[in-house]
């Protein structure tokens, strides 16, 4: 993740981690809404191809 600047790098750190976490999403949904957001959940996982390119974006 290297990158001129910190705020870009910055960016890229906080860009990063919330890939990183994204397959974890459903989890964190499910926990306090229960079973019946089994469906909705699992609609947080497309998020990730985003979060993925952003730093890639800024190179």
């Amino acid at each position: 993740m290297a990158a001129e600047g910190t705020l870009i790098a910055d960016a890229n750190l906080i860009t990063m981690s919330l890939a990183w976490n994204t397959p974890l999403y459903p989890l964190y949904v499910l926990a306090p809404a229960g079973t019946s957001m089994q469906p909705g959940a699992w609609l947080t996982l497309p998020a990730c191809p985003v979060f993925l390119t952003l730093p890639a974006a800024t190179f």
